[in-house]
């Protein structure tokens, strides 16, 4: 069948551009200048893993770690972004291994052809999804826009906060009483990481809240990285 042919080479045109700029499992390491922090990011660029040296005191001060962890922090981003970029230009002109682009792997079964009526209801659908989809566009991009602008905030009880703006750490902020109590660096690097991840869930939640006032866009998503989803919502394939 012509149609399930194209369809078939769509998606396998769709997992070869997937599989160039896939970055994943791509992570990034940074220190600061004094090497007094150590950092680690994942794929979006959230810290996963922060050491502080047992001498980090003699090395920045008090005044300095909060400097210090936030210049590991974007090493590490910088590192990552640099490895993904080399990753995707080795791969620019390479074929995506056979298991990831195999036709024949979830084959699409087509559902029964639509009777005339059912056509029409189809092309209703479809027009009122895009209808909906280029309505919404507009409010959805300000929103992202007054997002990345608002300053998303993390603590760590009283003793760390950090905020993020636009999924980036900009401000690191230790207590300078808990300083004064001495705590070790694992327990100030496990403190910092908490409040990262609060501030990253506080973030992930801010998005998600802000995609659901807007359905027709958290609808169109699925198809948009996989021509068989359409379909399948259409109503066209089983």
């Amino acid at each position: 069948m012509v149609v399930e042919r194209n369809l078939l080479a769509m998606r396998a045109a769709a997992q070869q551009t997937a599989w160039q700029l896939d970055g994943s499992d791509i992570v990034g390491e940074g220190r600061d200048d004094a090497r007094a922090v150590r950092a680690q990011v994942d794929h979006a660029d959230q810290v996963t893993h922060l050491e502080i040296a047992p001498r980090w005191s003699a090395m920045v001060g008090a005044g300095g770690l909060p400097a210090a962890v936030q210049d590991a922090i974007e090493a590490a981003v910088e590192s990552r972004r640099t490895a993904w970029a080399q990753r995707v230009e080795a791969r620019a002109d390479a074929s995506a291994p056979a298991s990831q682009t195999d036709p024949a792997v979830d084959r699409p079964q087509f559902a029964p052809a639509p009777d005339l009526a059912g056509q029409v209801e189809v092309l209703r659908r479809t027009l009122a999804d895009l209808r909906q989809v280029r309505s919404d566009l507009r409010g959805f991009r300000d929103t992202l826009r007054e997002q990345a602008r608002q300053e998303v905030v993390g603590r760590a009880g009283d003793r760390v906060t950090v905020r993020l703006t636009g999924g980036k750490v900009t401000g690191v902020e230790v207590s300078t009483r808990w300083l004064r109590e001495r705590p070790g660096s694992r327990e100030l690097a496990e403190e910092i990481l908490r409040a990262c991840r609060e501030a990253y869930r506080n973030a992930a939640a801010r998005a998600t809240e802000a995609l659901a006032a807007f359905p027709a866009i958290a609808a169109a998503h699925p198809a948009a990285a996989d021509p068989v989803a359409l379909l399948r919502r259409l109503g066209l394939l089983a």
